[in-house]
């Protein structure tokens, strides 16, 4: 499933954050917002499922770019596709969930 390039579905973002340490890569993607756009990407401690798992999903959807030799991770062309959905739930992070159940 390579996605790159192509709008990503809200199911496809939302898959792509069901994971905390994808998550968290792509939250510190988010903070690497200089004034004037260039950004140096954020370098990345690859253990064995953020190697073998994460980054390659995150670039299979077009969230970011992985350079394997620097292990520094860049945003990819689908970034901003879940930069929306990550900037909602930093806003409300300390808003407990309410889930109503109606039968």
């Amino acid at each position: 499933m390579n996605t790159s390039g192509t709008q990503l579905s809200v199911d496809d973002v939302l898959a792509a954050l069901s994971n905390v340490q994808r998550r968290e890569l792509l939250d510190s993607l988010l903070a690497d917002s200089p004034p004037d756009g260039a950004t140096n990407g954020v370098a990345v401690d690859v253990d064995v499922s953020m190697h073998h798992v994460h980054l390659p999903k995150l670039v299979d959807y077009g969230l970011v770019e992985w350079d394997e030799e620097t292990d520094r991770v860049t945003r990819g062309a689908n970034f901003e596709d879940a930069a929306e959905i990550l900037e909602l739930l930093d806003e409300n992070a300390d808003v407990p969930p309410t889930v109503e159940a109606t039968l």
